[in-house]
Formats: structure tokens, sequence, C-alpha cells
């Protein structure tokens, strides 16, 4: 059964908010842009060299996980995000895990979490940001910004002994799993954003507020379609390993010679699909009489000429249903 590492959930959570930070400031001073999407997975490096920012809250941090009978397992480095680490604990004998964090721009918060087979799980986190994002189902998510690690671990042992999931089926973490828990976690939070178009016109909103950052309407529109571009991109890139699996000769394929059609893409950006691929002739008319985009990208499909037909190769069932489309030469 899959499993979703909410430890990853805060992680990623307050990594997502930063690049929509960035997006936002971006728009204000540019109007509208192109930018980089998240990285769709991550990849850990152990890095125990690694010398802390703030030598004093890491090691009281770490003193009191172990003194709540954590075992830590080592420091990390993340390939795609430069300058995060992270120093892993795990408490086998309850099934939590514990995180402290350093980040470029927040020189310290933790995470504690327990997760289950039912794919949900209880996290509690200091972190400064990331409450203002949608959570993905089946995560009891609480946040404590400026609260001590005390604080927080008692927060998440009172919410793990109140919740209902927690008379449910725990899944045990230890030293020699947590990597790839812990990558294949951001992995299921960053699909699960992609898949659902990236963050909303409210989490721009409320992102803003809590950043102090004064916006208007048109700017969270324009960020809103900035970040629903790089949820594509990056759902793309996921959706492109998914598919090469599946065909004969991938090594000849690469992302340009397809489009992924799924029921989360705007009109706006299924028309923007349109134009990148083709000269979409009547696809203008079709988008305004706008229905499920899977439906409305086969119904303008079929007004093509056969020779101008983009061909349906696959379909895609995870992390999101979704038409896989080769684009006519």
């Amino acid at each position: 059964m899959e499993i979703a590492l909410a430890i990853l959930g805060v992680m990623a959570a307050l990594f997502v908010v930063f690049m929509i930070i960035g997006t936002i400031l971006l728009v204000a001073k540019y109007k509208r842009l192109a930018q980089t999407a998240s990285p769709p997975e991550i990849h850990l490096q152990a890095a125990n060299e690694h010398k802390w920012k703030n030598t004093e809250k890491h090691a009281s941090a770490a003193g009191f996980m172990r003194s709540k009978g954590f075992s830590d397992i080592g420091v990390f480095s993340i390939d795609e995000m430069p300058g995060v680490f992270l120093n892993g604990f795990v408490k086998t004998s309850a099934f939590e895990i514990a995180v402290i964090y350093e980040h470029p721009m927040i020189d310290h918060w933790v995470d504690f979490v327990a997760y289950y087979a039912d794919e949900g799980s209880i996290s509690a986190s200091n972190a400064p940001l990331g409450g203002e994002l949608e959570h993905k189902p089946g995560q009891e998510k609480f946040y404590l910004p400026g609260s001590s690690t005390e604080e927080v671990h008692k927060k998440f042992v009172l919410e793990t002994f109140k919740s209902e999931r927690t008379r449910k089926q725990p899944i045990a973490a230890s030293a020699q799993t947590f990597v790839e828990l812990f990558e294949r976690g951001y992995r299921e939070e960053q699909d699960w954003r992609n898949a659902k178009g990236g963050a909303s016109a409210e989490e721009i909103r409320r992102i803003a507020a809590a950043s102090n950052m004064t916006v208007d309407n048109e700017m969270i529109e324009e960020s809103r379609r900035v970040e629903e571009r790089k949820a594509y991109e990056g759902l793309r890139k996921t959706l492109m390993k998914k598919l090469l699996s599946k065909l004969d000769k991938p090594e000849d394929l690469n992302e340009e010679q397809f489009v992924f059609i799924h029921d989360n893409l705007s009109p706006t950006l299924l028309r923007e699909i349109f134009h990148r691929s083709q000269d979409y002739g009547n696809a203008g008319t079709l988008i305004k009489d706008f229905q499920a985009p899977r439906a409305t990208f086969s119904t303008w499909n079929s007004t093509l000429p056969r020779t101008e037909c983009f061909e349906k190769i696959a379909e895609l069932d995870e992390p999101i249903e979704v038409d896989v489309y080769k684009v006519p030469k």
C-alpha cells in the first residue's frame, strides 16, 4: 500500500509557500512571467559534517528529542534544494518521526509526525508558514509558529491521543527506511498539489496576508495563472516517467512530443496547451462552451483534419486520470 508521509507535508508545504511568495513578488515587479516549477521529487544525501546556523536551537531541539526516546539517524541535504538540511529522528516503539530543519530563509524549525496504513497522518510543526495551504486529504496538520520544541511535541501528543486515526494501524519507521519514505512522501505531496492545479487564488491570498504583502485581485489572478503553469510542468515530469515505462522505445521520445490532459486544467491553460502544440483553429469557440477539459480536448481534436489530429496513445490514472496525446508533426 502506498504510504503518504506527512512529515514531508510540512516541509513540502513550506517550500511551496516560499515559491508562491517568489511568484507574487515577481508578478508585482514584472506583471507577467514564467517561473521554474517546484521539483516533483527530491533526493537526500548524507551531510553529517554540516554546521548548523543556529547551533543553540539545534542542540536544544535534538536534546529534547533524545530525552523523549527518539534516536538520531543523521543529517541530510537535499540535492534539489540547495541550503536545506534536516536532522532525522525516529521513535520506533511509538511509530513516530521527528525532524529538525534548516532553510536559507529560516534557520530552524521542527516537525513531529505519526502516519498510518490508511495513507493518513498526524503532524505538528512550529514552521512559520505552511498552514495557509490546503492539506492533502487524510492529513491532520497542526501549526504552532514561534512555539518551542516542547510545546510542539505536547500538541502532537495531545492531537495523536484525541484523533480517531490513532486507532487505525500505524506504520513503523526506522533508520533504514527513513530516506526512502521521506523522498516518497515529498513526491506524493507534490504530485497531489500539481494534480489539483497548483495553489488556488485563496491560498495565494492567505500566503500574501501572512507575509504582510499588499496585493490586489489582478496580482492574485496572475500569480494563480503562473502557479498553475508551474504545476502543469511539474506534473508533466511525473507523468512522462510513467508514460515512458509503458512504451516500447522510450529512448526515442521527449516531453515536447506529448500533451497531458486532465480535468483540473483551467480553460485558460487548456487554450495555452492548444496554442503551444498547434494552430488551434476553432478551439477558442469550443472553450467558450467549456465542459470537462478531457472531453473538450477530445471534441476539439475530432474537428481537425486527420493529418493534424493529436494521436491518443495512453491513459494514466495516477496521480490523476490523464489522457496522453502525441503532438502531430
